[in-house]
């Protein structure tokens, strides 16, 4: 195994080691309250992130995509928010098998809140960091976003 194999088995290792404790502390440093006090699953909170990433109606086919599962769980997952209003389903006109789902005022306004609880999370990070460290956390994290967007 050639030099740069090896660290790029090395970094991954560190890496996958690092990524699910970073994800249990970011959970417990600041644990959601808009999400706490919501009946919602940790799935139904990611659906309403994936149509809000979008930002336009998604098809389930789109939305299943989006959340890594089958078009029937993303369904189930949706079903709910509907109910409860955070989402909205239409079915658009042409083709009546399609179903797109889109946020509700209500889906939009719990997520302007848990963002806005993000950002204060990110903020108390940032804030103890020194400022080069910051820099180079942002461009590591953009290499990654980008990195991911391209597989």
């Amino acid at each position: 195994m050639n030099e740069a194999a090896s660290d790029a088995e090395t970094v991954a290792r560190a890496l996958a080691d690092i990524f699910p404790r970073m994800m249990v502390s970011l959970a417990r440093l600041g644990g959601s309250r808009s999400s706490q006090a919501l009946p919602l699953t940790a799935p139904q909170l990611k659906a309403l992130y994936a149509i809000h990433v979008q930002d336009k109606a998604m098809q389930m086919s789109e939305l299943a995509e989006a959340l890594g599962v089958t078009q029937s769980t993303a369904t189930d997952v949706t079903k709910r928010l509907v109910r409860l209003g955070y989402l909205i389903k239409k079915r658009p006109s042409g083709d009546k098998r399609v179903v797109c789902v889109s946020l509700s005022l209500k889906g939009q306004k719990i997520v302007r809140e848990m963002q806005s609880e993000k950002f204060q999370q990110f903020l108390r990070i940032c804030e103890a960091l020194p400022k080069a460290a910051r820099q180079r956390l942002l461009k590591s994290h953009q290499l990654i976003l980008g990195i991911y967007s391209a597989l």
